[in-house]
């Protein structure tokens, strides 16, 4: 025979068990009626305190989305601005975008090391002899 504790534990098991599915999947309500348009039974989706039908939770995220769309860029930056809006551009924009900001943020390094990085680059360079020779008036 069952005690009294065992059997409250399996209620309280099953109990928990259909609180945590109703938080994780849309339910069939016949006796749930719509928060918001009264619609009663059919596909609900747990929204707070309330249900929402799916054309109701549809019309709530199409009110709602514009105010997240900048906390959600800012919090997937590396998707949003590499791996979509770089992607979007026209290759023309996208290299002359690329080239700005690489200035940019060349610019901002200390003068001694822009200098070291120039002076590799160019020693690195196949031609830059020929370059520098042709601006000092070498003759060849």
């Amino acid at each position: 025979m069952p005690t009294a504790s065992t059997s409250y534990e399996q209620s309280f098991r099953a109990a928990q068990q259909d609180w945590e599915m109703s938080c994780l999947y849309p339910r069939e309500r016949p006796a749930g009626v719509c928060g918001q348009c009264g619609e009663e039974g059919g596909l609900l989706f747990p929204m707070g305190m309330e249900l929402l039908c799916p054309d109701c939770l549809d019309g709530l995220r199409k009110r709602s989305r514009a105010a997240y769309y900048e906390p959600y860029t800012a919090a997937h930056p590396a998707e949003f601005y590499i791996g979509w809006w770089l992607d979007s551009l026209p290759q023309e924009e996208r290299g002359a975008l690329l080239l700005r900001l690489l200035e940019e943020a060349f610019r901002s390094l200390p003068a001694a090391e822009q200098e070291e990085i120039r002076a590799d680059f160019c020693t690195a360079s196949p031609d830059f002899y020929d370059y520098l020779d042709q601006r000092l008036g070498v003759a060849e």
